[in-house]
C-alpha cells in the first residue's frame, strides 16, 4: 500500500518527510532515489528518514502496491494511481524561485523565469501540476500549505494524525540552521517571505497561467488581468517557436542528461545489488547469531543444572564440614585437656629432674668426699704399709714368730691393697653409673621437651590453619547452641 506524499519541486515535501520522521518516526522513500541531493549525504538521509529503493522504480511500485505494508512515498510526477495522498503546497512565486535554483545547483541547467513559468522544465508547470493532481477535490487526499507547516506546525501535525490515523510519538522542532550548515545550497531559506525579488513582467505572466491557483488557495486576489497581459501572450508565442526551433539541442542536451542519469541508476543498482548482498550476509550473520543464542541457553541450562548439582554437594559438604566442626571441637577439646596433662608432666618432669640433679649432685659431692677420705686413707694406710715393711725388716731379724707376725701383716697389708683396689673400682663404677644415667636424664629431658614443642607446634598449627578459621564461626553457632563458647 502506498501513501503519496507529493508535490511541487521545492514546495516542502522534505519538510513535510523530516516531520513524519521525528512526529511519528516514519521512514520514507523518494520514487527517485533521489542521488542527487538527499540520498547524496548519509546524514541528510538520517535527518529525513529517507531510505534507497532496492529496485528500479517499476518494480519497487508494484512490490509496494500488492503489501498492505504502508510506504510513503515522495513524488514530483503526476498521480499514478487512486492511492491516499498528503499533498503539500507552496506560494507558486516562491517555489519557482526555488526551483531555479535548484535546476542550476544540482542539475547544471540554467532556466529563466519564463521557462519555469510556463512549464518548459522537468515536471512541467506548478499550476499544470496543481491541475493533474487537484488537492482541493481529489478523494483522500490532506492538502496542506508549507507556509502553514512553518507558522502553525502544532495544527497540521493534528491534521496529519487525523489523516494518516497516527499517533505521535515524538516532537517536531524546526532546526533549519543546522540543515543549512549541512548543506546550504539545498536548504536554502527555510522562511515565508513577504516580498517575493520577481520583476513585474515576470510576475503578470506568472498570474497569467497561475492566477486561478493562487486566488483558490488564497495566495493572491486577483481583480483584473494587467494591460501587458497580451504582449506577454505574444512574447510567450514567440519563445514557444524558438524552443521548438532549438528543440533539437535541447533534444541533445536532455539526452546528455538522461544517459548521465541512466549511468547513475546503473552506479545505484550496482550499489544496490551490493546492499542486497550485504542483507543476505546480515541474514546469515542473524542466522549463526540465532544458533549461538540457542547454544547459549543450552549452556545456560546446563549450567544452571551444574550450579544446582553443585548447591547440593555444597550443601551435603557444609553438613560433613558441620560434622567435621563437631569432631574438631572435640578433638581441639581432647588436645587441650593432653596438653592441660603434658603442661603438667612436663612441670612434673622438671620437678623431679631437678630433685634427680640435686640428689645427684649431692651424691657426687659425697663420692668426691668419699674418694678424697679413701685417698687420705689410702695415704694413710701406704705410710702404715711402709711401717710395716720397715718393721718387717726390722723384725726378720726377730724370731720365726715375728716373721709370722710380718707374713700376717703382709696379708693384711694385701687385704687393704685389694679392699682399695675394689673402691677405686667402685668409684669408678660409681662415676660411670652417675655419667650415663646423667646422659639418660638429658636425653629423656631433650625427648620430652622435643614430644612438648611437637604437640605445641601441632596446636598452633591447628589454630591458625584455614579449616579452624573458615570453621569459626561454625564453632561459634555450635557453642551458641549448646549455650556456652569454646574458648581456646
Amino acid at each position: 500500500m502506498i501513501i503519496w506524499l507529493a508535490s511541487y519541486p521545492r514546495s516542502g515535501n522534505t519538510l513535510l518527510r523530516m516531520i513524519l520522521k521525528s512526529v511519528f518516526g516514519i521512514e520514507t522513500y523518494s520514487k527517485y532515489n533521489d542521488p542527487f541531493d538527499i540520498g547524496s549525504d548519509e546524514k541528510i538521509m538520517e535527518m529525513i528518514g529517507h531510505r534507497r529503493l532496492d529496485s528500479p522504480w517499476s518494480e519497487a511500485y508494484q512490490k509496494m502496491k500488492e503489501t498492505e505494508k504502508v510506504y510513503f512515498v515522495k513524488t514530483h510526477d503526476y498521480p499514478e494511481d487512486d492511492s491516499m495522498a498528503v499533498y503539500i503546497v507552496r506560494d507558486g512565486r516562491a517555489s519557482i524561485i526555488s526551483y531555479q535554483h535548484y535546476l542550476k545547483d544540482f542539475i547544471g541547467i540554467e532556466s529563466s523565469f519564463d521557462d519555469i513559468i510556463a512549464g518548459f522544465v522537468l515536471f512541467g508547470s506548478w499550476g499544470s501540476h496543481l491541475d493533474a493532481w487537484n488537492p482541493l477535490e481529489r478523494p483522500n487526499t490532506l492538502l496542506i500549505k508549507y507556509e502553514s507547516l512553518l507558522s502553525d506546525s502544532e495544527k497540521e501535525i493534528k491534521r496529519l494524525s487525523d489523516f494518516l490515523c497516527l499517533t505521535p510519538s515524538g516532537t517536531w522542532k524546526n532546526n533549519f540552521e543546522q540543515f543549512h550548515k549541512i548543506n546550504p545550497k539545498f536548504f536554502r531559506e527555510g522562511v515565508v517571505k513577504k516580498d517575493y525579488q520577481i520583476k513585474d513582467k515576470d510576475l503578470e505572466l506568472f498570474l497569467l497561467f497561475h492566477g486561478d491557483w493562487m486566488k483558490a488557495l488564497e495566495y493572491n486576489k486577483i481583480e483584473k488581468v494587467s494591460k501587458q497581459i497580451s504582449y506577454h501572450l505574444r512574447e510567450l508565442t514567440n519563445k514557444v517557436y524558438k524552443k521548438f526551433e532549438n528543440s533539437q539541442a535541447e533534444y541533445n542536451k536532455i539526452n546528455s542528461l538522461k544517459h548521465k542519469f541512466v549511468e547513475e541508476m546503473k552506479a545505484l543498482i550496482v550499489e544496490n545489488t551490493k546492499l542486497v548482498a550485504e542483507k543476505d550476509n546480515l541474514a546469515q550473520m542473524i542466522e549463526g547469531l540465532t544458533i549461538e543464542r540457542d547454544k547459549l541457553i543450552s549452556e545456560k541450562k546446563r549450567f544452571e543444572d551444574e550450579m544446582e548439582t553443585k548447591v547440593r554437594r555444597l550443601s551435603e559438604e557444609n553438613d560433613t564440614l558441620v560434622a567435621e566442626k563437631h569432631n574438631l571441637a572435640q578433638m581441639i577439646e581432647g588436645l587441650t585437656v593432653e596438653r592441660d596433662k603434658l603442661i603438667s608432666e612436663k612441670k612434673r618432669f622438671e620437678d623431679e629432674m631437678e630433685t634427680k640433679v640435686r640428689r645427684l649432685s649431692e651424691e657426687r659431692d659425697t663420692l668426691v668426699a668419699e674418694k678424697h677420705n679413701l685417698a687420705q686413707m689410702i695415704e694413710g694406710l701406704t705410710v702404715e704399709r711402709d711401717k710395716l715393711i720397715s718393721e718387717k725388716k726390722r723384725l726378720q731379724e726377730q724370731t720365726v714368730s715375728v716373721e709370722e707376725k710380718i707374713r700376717k701383716l703382709q696379708e693384711r697389708s694385701h687385704r687393704v691393697e685389694v679392699k682399695i683396689s675394689e673402691l677405686r673400682e667402685q668409684i669408678k663404677e660409681q662415676e660411670e653409673i652417675y655419667r650415663k644415667k646423667r646422659s639418660e636424664l638429658i636425653t629423656e629431658r631433650r625427648r620430652l621437651e622435643t614430644e612438648l614443642n611437637q604437640r605445641n607446634e601441632q596446636i598452633a598449627a591447628l589454630l591458625h590453619s584455614w579449616s579452624w578459621k573458615i570453621t569459626k564461626p561454625l564453632r561459634i553457632f555450635g557453642d551458641l547452641l549448646r549455650g556456652k563458647f569454646l574458648i581456646i
